[in-house]
């Protein structure tokens, strides 16, 4: 260590050697008069580690006895008061050396400012400014504080920190630490790094929102920067996206638009019979929750429906739907037959004023097109045509094709060509069923088949992503507390009450925000 030192003696010398001026107090009584010699202490430049000492000094050149209350830093931590002086009593013309040592904290120019308090009537507090420069590495966080503002769950956000050294000798990282809520620290970087002046290296912390309220987070970097570790702060406020109300009236009777394709292959009589048999059980489960169905059975190449459109006012619906699923033209009528998607969209394409199925898609009703054929789907396209429904409806969502066809293929009069090819595509990519017309059973679950149509009926889409734990559900202005459940998957509200039409239905939610 390397030590600058500059002699002082208390001197006591005689009033004339000091050129004393006439000082009084407030009573008239001969005062005291502070001076400091020298008025500013320079150090010179250190390097990291090495500390100086210079001294000033104190002289009492006024008539009254000086009190020293004490001396101390009023500015700088590079610099520290080592001579005790508070209490010290200076007669005229005593003085007192007061040493202060400075190790350099940062480059180049350290600034400080001693304060000599004593009862000086003028000069109470006396400055003395202190310089020095340091030869020492010094790490800037940039940004050193910073705010995120306003954080919408679940949207991450970025902030990139510069770990600079702007001293003049190297700088050495041992450590990179951080604290905090819905913050962490990403890209560290690997340690120890050594970075010369003028270098600089990132680290990036993570502003991830998960929960109301105030996110913080704290940078800590370890190094030879003579200030030791030093920190980084960061804040954010967390908010939801968005607070929702989605309103829903009830209609009385809610549409549903069933549309059947029915193979008319020899080897379809069974089934076919299968099929009427057990419409009963089929419009019994859909009348249950709705009188607004409408059905069309299309069998024949034209794609109109055999029997025209079928509702709950149609006397003998139940016996002309038997009559349409059997119904079987000539050769050139059911080049079809085995291409029940393509024949499916030529029916709902049908469904414009003046076409023969006129009036049968309503806008808001879902179109449950039920295939039922042993043999594959013949048509070529079937993507294509399940697109071309979609585009009739409008909206993808209100298209679901089911099928009753032969699964595994064990029973069509092809034998291995045969199966769900086609047939099972179009059910996956629009969410419908599908049942094995192979098991001969299968006429007993058209209850599933109904429940199937019945999609959106008391379900009601949210217009935002919501957290599950905000849903709150009205009927008509009162709270439900129980009865009703939330699907992640559609997005939608269940409720399981019996409702008549009319009722008005509101869902208040937080809902996250879009990223």
């Amino acid at each position: 260590m390397i030590r600058t030192l500059v002699a002082s003696s208390l001197l006591l010398t005689a009033c004339s050697e000091f050129n004393i001026s006439s000082k009084a107090d407030a009573e008239g009584l001969p005062a005291p008069d502070i001076e400091v010699s020298p008025p500013e202490l320079s150090f010179g430049e250190l390097a990291s580690g090495v500390e100086a000492i210079e001294t000033f000094t104190i002289t009492n050149v006024g008539e009254g006895p000086l009190t020293v209350d004490d001396v101390i830093i009023e500015v700088g931590d590079a610099f520290t008061i080592l001579t005790d002086v508070s209490g010290l009593v200076l007669e005229t013309g005593d003085s007192a050396p007061v040493d202060v040592a400075f190790t350099p904290l940062v480059a180049n120019r350290n600034e400080g400012r001693a304060l000599v308090l004593s009862d000086d009537p003028i000069d109470p507090e006396l400055p003395v400014p202190l310089v020095g420069r340091g030869a020492v590495p010094e790490l800037l966080i940039d940004p050193s504080s910073y705010d995120f503002g306003t954080g919408q769950i679940p949207c991450e956000d970025i902030l990139d920190i510069s770990l600079s050294n702007v001293g003049v000798e190297d700088l050495e990282i041992y450590g990179v630490g951080f604290e905090g809520e819905q913050m962490a620290l990403v890209g560290e970087p690997e340690l120890p790094v050594v970075l010369a002046p003028e270098e600089s290296t990132l680290v990036q912390v993570a502003y991830n929102p998960v929960e109301i309220g105030a996110a913080w987070g704290e940078l800590s970097v370890d190094s030879n920067d003579p200030r030791g570790i030093l920190m980084g702060d960061q804040r954010g406020e967390t908010t939801y996206g968005s607070t929702n109300v989605d309103g829903f009236e009830i209609p009385e009777n809610p549409p549903v638009d069933i549309l059947f394709a029915v193979d008319q292959s020899c080897s379809m009589a069974d089934d076919q019979r299968r099929l009427a048999t057990a419409f009963s059980d089929f419009i019994a489960e859909i009348d249950a929750v709705t009188g607004g169905w409408q059905i069309g059975v299309v069998t024949l190449d034209s794609g109109c429906f055999n029997g025209g459109i079928l509702d709950n006012a149609t006397p003998d619906y139940i016996g002309r739907f038997s009559s349409a699923v059997s119904e079987s033209g000539g050769l050139f009528d059911t080049m079809l037959t085995e291409s029940l998607l393509q024949l499916s969209a030529k029916a709902a394409g049908k469904s414009d004023p003046g076409e023969c199925n006129q009036n049968f898609l309503r806008p808001d009703a879902l179109l449950h097109v039920i295939v039922v054929s042993d043999e594959r789907e013949q048509s070529g396209d079937p993507p294509g045509y399940v697109a071309d429904m979609q585009a009739i409806k409008g909206d993808p969502g209100l298209l679901k094709v089911s099928a009753v066809v032969d699964i595994d293929a064990s029973c069509g009069d092809q034998g291995a060509d045969n199966g769900s090819a086609g047939y099972s595509d179009a059910v996956a990519v629009t969410g419908g069923l599908m049942l094995d017309i192979c098991n001969d059973a299968w006429g007993a679950r058209v209850d599933e088949l109904a429940v199937a149509s019945l999609t959106g009926i008391g379900e009601y889409p949210l217009s935002g992503d919501p957290d599950v734990d905000t849903i709150q559900v009205f009927i008509d202005g009162e709270e439900v507390l129980s009865g009703w459940s939330y699907d992640p998957t559609s997005n939608s509200i269940s409720l399981d009450a019996d409702l008549e039409g009319g009722e008005f239905i509101e869902v208040f939610y937080e809902a996250f925000a879009d990223c």
